[in-house]
């Protein structure tokens, strides 16, 4: 890139222009000066850039692919990178251009742009306090506001490209949606549909609603939680995620409740101390996961082991001894073997979600799920789908409610008594 600026920068047109030379005492490709005194430098985002002071600062394409996109490691760099070495070396009245294809919601791009950004042109107030110019073409314009002034539906430069160019592109969901449409996400969801929720039709195929009206869950079941929680050094931007899942009599599965909460894991169980009194929080603006421990008494808890669950796994079984809660915790069977990325380990959980398995409230909590989950796995945050994911990894370990037995008749001395036994939904050997 270095060398090509030098070369344009350095043609007869360009100086008649902008009136400007290059000097003769630099010839390096990516390190060259003017003869006005100014000069230009270009480096990897993740090299050479700190001691340097800038007028203007470019930064072009900081998210190599796909790969890059969907790791968290590379983002949280790419993002450390951008506030404390670039943003640190601007000269007073330093500009900022970032050009970008837009693989992850979560991406720098995305880390500076509002909250519920989605694809507006224009000056925009973002989250770092900074209006930005932002410009937006997507190949094929959606929004009304298009900068080149196209109608929803037109396509980019039909001068030069095709309708059968554009469709040969098509086929890939995600690729078209980063690439071509600077959406991520998109709205048809990438390895989750909405319509196996929602109801409707995929691929010629019909998918009935499994979505469930407030408290119309079947009333035996038996109750699990899972839970994915925060990294320690993410936890001011990750979520701590508990949900609550009731599994009926035919292994279909119920999310009953949840609790999603920012911070480390240890503050997201809920302790609250109260006149010199350690409490469970338990409001609508303080509720953790010991209040669904509480109130739903699961059989058994399935946290993701991860480091932030084994470095407080001590502390949590101390507070649930301290308040008198039973609960079994099994952070084994969510092991997984070798190094697994997020789609392959949530693989059995959409396929329990296709074939109809997962029932969501049609609440926020509900809703909230769904847009979580068709966003994925390019989205902003992803916690309520690992948390979920589980479910897949230890189905094996669930029981299937029992349902109450039949009035059983048995006849004694000569007479007929109806004797009715219940099996309670939570009873038995786990």
């Amino acid at each position: 890139m270095g060398e090509d600026t030098r070369s344009i920068v350095g043609q007869e047109t360009y100086r008649g222009v902008f009136s400007v030379e290059l000097s003769d005492t630099t010839n390096s490709k990516d390190n060259w000066r003017l003869k006005n005194g100014n000069g230009y430098r270009s480096a990897g985002l993740m090299a050479g850039i700190t001691g340097r002071r800038a007028d203007l600062v470019i930064v072009d394409d900081p998210i190599k692919g796909q790969n890059d996109a969907d790791s968290e490691a590379v983002r949280n760099k790419i993002w450390k990178e951008w506030t404390s070495s670039v943003k640190t070396r601007a000269r007073p009245g330093c500009r900022y251009v970032i050009i970008q294809t837009r693989w992850h919601e979560d991406d720098l791009a995305g880390r500076i742009l509002p909250e519920g950004y989605r694809g507006e042109s224009g000056q925009i107030m973002c989250r770092d306090g900074q209006v930005w110019e932002v410009v937006n073409l997507p190949a094929e314009a959606y929004l009304p506001d298009d900068p080149l002034g196209r109608e929803p539906g037109e396509m980019l430069w039909p001068e030069y490209f095709t309708p059968e160019h554009w469709h040969q592109y098509r086929g890939d969901q995600r690729s078209w949606n980063a690439l071509f449409q600077q959406r991520p996400s998109g709205d048809e969801g990438l390895e989750f549909k909405a319509e196996w929720f929602q109801g409707g039709i995929v691929d010629g195929v019909e998918f009935e609603r499994t979505m469930y009206a407030p408290d119309s869950q079947p009333k035996h079941l038996n109750i699990y939680m899972t839970s994915d929680h925060a990294r320690k050094e993410s936890s001011r931007s990750d979520f701590n995620v508990f949900r609550i899942w009731g599994v009926d009599h035919e292994g279909h599965c119920w999310l009953l409740d949840s609790v999603r909460r920012k911070g480390d894991l240890l503050d997201a169980m809920g302790v609250v101390n109260v006149m010199g009194t350690s409490q469970i929080a338990d409001t609508p603006t303080n509720r953790g996961a010991l209040a669904l421990v509480r109130r739903w008494k699961p059989r058994k808890w399935f946290p993701e082991n991860d480091p932030s669950f084994q470095m407080g796994e001590r502390l949590i079984r101390s507070y649930l001894r301290d308040f008198g809660l039973w609960l079994q915790i099994d952070s084994q069977s969510t092991r997984v073997k070798g190094a697994i990325g997020k789609v392959e380990k949530a693989k059995p959980y959409i396929k329990m979600c296709e074939a109809g398995l997962i029932h969501l409230p049609e609440t926020s909590i509900g809703y909230d799920t769904i847009e979580e989950y068709l966003a994925f796995p390019a989205g902003a945050h992803d916690d309520q789908v690992d948390s979920d994911a589980l479910l897949g990894r230890v189905i094996g370990e669930f029981s299937h409610a029992l349902l109450p037995s039949p009035p059983k008749q048995n006849s004694m001395d000569g007479y007929r008594h109806v004797t009715t036994i219940e099996r309670h939904s939570q009873a038995g050997l786990f």
